[in-house]
């Protein structure tokens, strides 16, 4: 009952809503449902069918979950997975049809869900076609500027400005934990922006040195990996672009799942070659010779 509950974020200005159960914030929420794909990803003793409306709750839950980071970084892998699983109970010759039928559905499911496609997406292309304007400082942002998509672009100059202005050593080495509460009131929404400024130069590598080491990883086992792990392994990148999901109870749950189910597939060793039994053997030597012919 709670899940069917809408939820109004104080901070937006187009009045949309997000279904987000019980938790405060819609990236809670999304992350939680992240978490929930990798044990679909990688268990294969479910049957398939219960696997594909496992994934279909999955997408519809982050739909409603409506948060526009998470949609664009998480609902490319749960979509591939949901077509992984329904292609592959179809016919080989059959597949290429199956695949291209889902695929359309998929998009009019994401047309027809309960997310706005008007100002709050518009605002992300506008954020992607512009991306200079988060390097303007931060003063000469005017008040509907500060709010646009949240206030990200404005963030972004805050904290990016707050590192350039700052002396060599603290380039260096940060500012300290937390220091970002001194300059604003809400986090950076940018896990690199955010590293820059409170850890320095060395902090933001060591996030993405990271990132490095479980696509590392992915490309180690690319045979053995599930396709969805895989994909995750970006959309993971993606999401720290637009949120901090390294500051959430959820999203360090994601990272943890993620980064075991990675190195247990690529740490796993190769089956053994399958070797010719001497039964095998025997039945070979045994077949009588083929008699010559004058």
């Amino acid at each position: 009952a709670a899940f069917l509950v809408p939820l109004t974020k104080i901070t937006r200005s187009d009045a949309s809503v997000a279904f987000a159960g019980g938790f405060n914030h819609e990236v809670n929420f999304s992350l939680a449902l992240a978490v929930a794909l990798i044990p679909l990803a990688i268990n294969r003793s479910l049957s398939a069918w219960v696997r594909v409306a496992y994934a279909a709750a999955l997408l519809i839950a982050l739909l409603g979950a409506n948060y526009r980071t998470a949609i664009v970084a998480l609902a490319p892998v749960m979509i591939a997975v949901l077509l992984a699983l329904v292609v592959r109970q179809i016919r080989r010759d059959q597949r290429l049809i199956t695949a291209g039928l889902a695929i359309a559905g998929s998009i009019g499911l994401l047309l027809a869900a309960p997310i706005e496609i008007g100002e709050r997406w518009a605002a992300v292309v506008e954020i992607v076609q512009n991306p200079d304007q988060a390097a303007l400082p931060p003063e000469s942002f005017t008040t509907a500027e500060r709010r646009f998509a949240s206030g990200r672009n404005y963030l972004y100059s805050v904290y990016l400005h707050g590192f350039l202005r700052a002396d060599p050593t603290q380039q260096a080495i940060g500012h300290g934990a937390d220091s970002w509460k001194a300059i604003s009131g809400v986090y950076a929404q940018n896990t690199l922006l955010s590293y820059l400024y409170e850890f320095g130069v060395l902090g933001a590598l060591c996030a993405v040195a990271y990132w490095l080491s479980l696509c590392w990883l992915a490309i180690r086992s690319w045979s053995r990996q599930p396709s969805g792990l895989i994909i995750m392994t970006l959309s993971m990148i993606v999401l720290n672009m637009s949120t901090m999901p390294m500051n959430l109870l959820q999203g360090l749950m994601l990272y943890a799942l993620l980064g075991g189910a990675l190195s247990y597939n690529a740490l796993a060793r190769k089956p053994a070659p399958v070797e010719r039994t001497g039964r095998q053997s025997r039945r070979v030597m045994a077949r009588p010779a083929v008699p010559a012919t004058s």
